[in-house]
C-alpha cells in the first residue's frame, strides 16, 4: 500500500534466524559444563577447572606484598665443617707458636752473657759426640761459691735427658791452680774455668754452661708453685737453721719466716727448697736432695702454667749468666717442649756410689777422692754412648 490510500506504509520484516541453529555443534565448554552437571554418579562428575589467579590492582603509593616463598633448607656439608675446624686449630697453633717464640726471644735478651775467657783444656780430652749435647748448670751460693753442679745431657743415642749431679767436694786438678775441691774452680775463674775443670778430670766434653743465682732459684721455684719433698726431723731443723742464719737475711724477710714445723711431706717454697739443697752432707738423707729439687722442677716445666711465664721472664732470666748465644738459647727454647714430652728422663750421681772415698786434704778440709774412669764409664752408659 501507499500513503495515499490512508494506510501506513508497512514493510514486512524478515524473520531472524535462530541464534543457535539446531544443527550447529555445541561449544566444547558448554558440553563440558553440561556433562559435569548431569547425574549424581561419581564417575560422571567432571572436575571443575580453577580460574587463573589475577593480580589485584593496588592503589597508587601502596606497597606490593611480595609472594612468600618457602624457606630453603641449607644442608651443611661435613667436609665444610671439618675444614673450618682445621683452619681454627691452625690459627690457634700459629698464635701460640708466635707467643712462645716471642717469649723465647725476650728470655734470650734478658739473660746475662758470660765474659769471654780462654779455655784451658788438655789435649787428651775426647772429641765431642755429635749425638750428645751437654750443659753444665752451676748453682751459685749466697757468698758467690759454686754450691751445686748439674751436668744436663741430651742424648739422641737413647733419647734420654740425663741430669747428673756432681758434688763440689770432688778433689780435682784445676788448670793453672793445682789440686783443690771442684767448687774452688768457680771462685778462681768463674763458670768457664769450672767447666774446663770438669772436662779435664771427668773426660766428658762440655762446652756450654749456665750460672744460676740463689735469687733465680727462689723465683723459679715459686713461679712453678713449689716443689714436693719429704723431710725428716733433722732435715727440717737444718732448713730452719739456714732460714734463720742466712736465707731470710738474704731476702730481707723476718728471721723466723717460712719455718717448717717438723718432719713431714711439704710443698717447699723457693726459700725452703734452696735451704733444702744446701743442707750439709753430714745430715743423713734418704735420697739426693739436689736431685729431688731438680726433678721436681723438670716435672713442673712439662706443664708450665701460663701465668708463670711473665714472672720467669722478669725475675728469673736476668739472674742467669751463660756463654750460649742468643740464637742458641732461642733454638733450645723451641726444642724444650718436645724434649720434655718425648725424651725419657734419668738421674745420675757423680761420683757414683763406690767410686770415691773421703780423705783429708793438706789444708785440713774433707774432700772426695774420685775414680774418674769409673764415673766416665757410668756416664757413657747412661747416655747410650757405650
Amino acid at each position: 500500500m501507499s500513503k495515499q490510500d490512508g494506510l501506513s506504509d508497512t514493510r514486512e520484516i524478515p524473520k531472524q534466524p535462530d541464534e543457535q541453529p539446531r544443527n550447529r555443534a555445541q561449544a566444547p565448554h558448554n558440553a563440558i559444563r553440561r556433562a559435569s552437571m548431569m547425574g549424581d554418579e561419581p564417575g560422571r562428575r567432571m572436575p571443575v577447572r580453577q580460574a587463573p589467579e589475577r593480580n589485584t590492582p593496588t592503589r597508587a603509593g601502596a606497597k606490593k606484598t611480595p609472594a612468600q616463598k618457602p624457606p630453603k633448607v641449607r644442608k651443611q656439608r661435613k667436609h665444610g665443617i671439618l675444614f673450618r675446624i682445621i683452619i681454627a686449630v691452625v690459627i690457634l697453633l700459629l698464635v701460640l707458636f708466635g707467643a712462645y717464640s716471642a717469649a723465647a726471644v725476650i728470655a734470650a735478651n734478658k739473660m746475662q752473657s758470660a765474659p769471654p775467657a780462654v779455655r784451658k783444656l788438655d789435649a787428651e780430652v775426647p772429641a765431642e759426640d755429635p749425638k750428645v749435647q751437654n750443659l753444665l748448670v752451676i748453682g751459685t751460693g749466697l757468698h758467690g761459691e759454686a754450691d751445686s753442679l748439674m751436668l744436663l745431657s741430651i742424648s739422641r743415642h737413647n733419647h734420654t735427658i740425663t741430669a747428673a749431679s756432681i758434688l763440689p767436694e770432688c778433689y780435682v786438678s784445676i788448670p793453672g791452680a793445682g789440686a783443690a775441691q771442684l767448687g774452688e774452680a768457680y771462685v778462681i775463674g768463674g763458670g768457664q774455668l769450672l767447666t774446663d775443670t770438669v772436662v779435664n778430670n771427668f773426660d766428658i766434653p762440655v762446652d756450654d754452661f749456665a750460672e744460676v743465682t740463689p735469687n733465680a732459684m727462689i723465683q723459679l721455684t715459686d713461679a712453678f708453685g713449689g716443689v714436693p719433698a719429704s723431710l725428716s726431723d733433722k732435715e727440717a731443723a737444718a732448713v730452719n737453721q739456714m732460714l734463720k742464719a742466712e736465707v731470710n737475711r738474704f731476702t730481707g724477710d723476718p728471721e723466723d719466716a717460712d719455718y717448717l714445723p717438723g718432719a713431714g711431706s711439704y710443698t717447699l717454697s723457693g726459700k725452703q727448697a734452696l735451704c733444702y739443697m744446701m743442707i750439709p752432707r753430714a745430715v743423713p738423707a734418704q735420697q739426693d736432695r739436689q736431685q729431688v729439687v731438680q726433678n721436681a722442677l723438670l716435672d713442673r716445666a712439662k706443664s708450665l702454667p701460663f701465668g708463670a711465664l711473665p714472672k720467669i721472664l722478669s725475675d728469673v732470666c736476668p739472674e742467669i749468666t751463660t756463654n750460649l748465644s742468643g740464637g742458641a738459647i732461642y733454638l733450645a727454647a723451641l726444642k724444650a717442649p718436645y724434649l720434655l714430652l718425648r725424651y725419657d728422663r734419668q738421674e745420675l750421681s757423680m761420683p757414683a756410689a763406690g767410686s770415691y772415698s773421703e780423705q783429708t786434704a793438706q789444708d785440713g778440709t774433707t774432700v772426695l777422692s774420685v775414680d774418674f774412669g769409673q764415673n766416665l764409664t757410668a756416664y757413657r752408659k747412661a747416655v747410650g754412648a757405650e
